[in-house]
């Protein structure tokens, strides 16, 4: 009598086990696929930002080349001012154009010193953009990971699309990073034409005595230094 109730109860609790075991089967075969776009949708997108966050760090090492090489040439312009008010007596008719044409010079300094701040904001901002993609992909592949049983079409799609907006951004973050490469380039460079402009205006208008041939190893010492610096 008690023989086919536990007979009757064995064959139940096989059959729920067999049954578990379809349904874990069938949503691992299900989801192996998904979770393998996600993850190689990732790599991708690793790869991109890595790329990203090199060519924002190749921006502010060329960045600070051309500081030092402004600094070099200021330095230099500043010696240049002090020889011309050695060789005049330091005459306050030359001292005082002298004067006003530094400050002229150091105006356009602040100047590009925002420039130069207000891009490493914006650089910034950008690596802070491209944490929380990363992120939101990253949280994306764990949830598809740990909750196989979700609605697969409703994640398939939510995933398309953050991947979607992640690489249009990331796209986006690029030019951005070119544009303001280019930029601050070109900033600079006209800031260093314009410090040697008026380094030799000053020293034309102050009629020094120093002979051309010491200009002209002045103005090569500049030039090799700046070659040396890029």
């Amino acid at each position: 009598m008690t023989i086919l109730p536990v007979r009757r109860i064995q064959a139940t609790d096989l059959k729920e086990k067999t049954i578990t075991a379809v349904r874990l089967t069938t949503v691992k075969v299900v989801t192996d696929p998904i979770v393998r776009v996600l993850t190689a949708r990732v790599a991708n997108a690793h790869s991109v930002l890595t790329a990203v966050i090199a060519r924002i760090a190749r921006a502010l090492t060329l960045m600070l080349k051309v500081v030092n090489v402004h600094n070099v040439l200021m330095a230099t312009a500043r010696l240049t001012i002090v020889r011309v008010a050695i060789v005049r007596n330091a005459r306050m008719v030359i001292v005082r154009p002298i004067i006003v044409k530094a400050a002229i010079v150091r105006n356009v300094l602040l100047m590009e010193t925002t420039v130069v701040v207000t891009v490493l904001i914006v650089l910034a901002i950008i690596a802070v953009m491209v944490v929380i993609v990363h992120s939101v992909l990253l949280m994306e592949a764990l949830l598809m990971v740990t909750v196989p049983n979700a609605r697969v079409s409703i994640v398939v799609t939510d995933s398309v699309l953050i991947t979607t907006t992640g690489l249009i951004v990331l796209a986006i973050i690029a030019v951005m990073v070119v544009i303001a490469h280019n930029v601050l380039m070109v900033v600079l460079l006209m800031a260093t034409a314009r410090s040697v402009h008026a380094s030799i205006r000053m020293a034309e208008e102050a009629d020094m005595v120093v002979p051309s041939s010491v200009v002209r190893r002045i103005m090569i010492r500049m030039q090799s230094t700046a070659v040396r610096n890029r």
